[in-house]
């Protein structure tokens, strides 16, 4: 099942869209969620937070080193080569303030972290 991208044909919000749709909110990103919300058909048990954006030069333990202070963490792994990791805490309510909060985080310089349920 797909999710619906608005209401009636194309045109039918009177914006001359050229039979185009577009959706709302405008983000770039599909995980445009908002912390503390359950995607659609996700679970509400879920505590690993996934960490885009990562640099080469950033080991597991710094990815828990910035992390650690929002909760007790489970694991952290960055797999090989992906410039992603995943950080799984003990509690929902810390993975959801450490993804409120991290979001768009400068690490080591020009690069900005981002966060989504993983």
């Amino acid at each position: 099942m797909s999710p619906s991208l608005g209401s009636g044909g194309p045109g039918a919000n009177g914006g001359g869209q050229g039979g185009r749709q577009q959706r709302e909110g405008g983000g770039a990103g599909r995980n445009n969620i908002p912390a503390g919300s359950v995607p659609p058909g996700g679970d509400p048990n879920n505590t690993t937070v996934f960490v885009g954006g990562l640099p080469a030069c950033i080991s597991e333990e710094t990815l828990r080193s910035f992390f650690h202070h929002f909760g007790e963490i489970t694991y952290c792994k960055i797999p090989p080569g992906k410039g992603c990791g995943f950080v799984q805490f003990v509690r929902r309510q810390d993975a959801e303030l450490a993804i409120a909060k991290m979001n768009d985080f400068p690490i080591h310089g020009k690069s900005r972290i981002r966060l989504s349920w993983g």
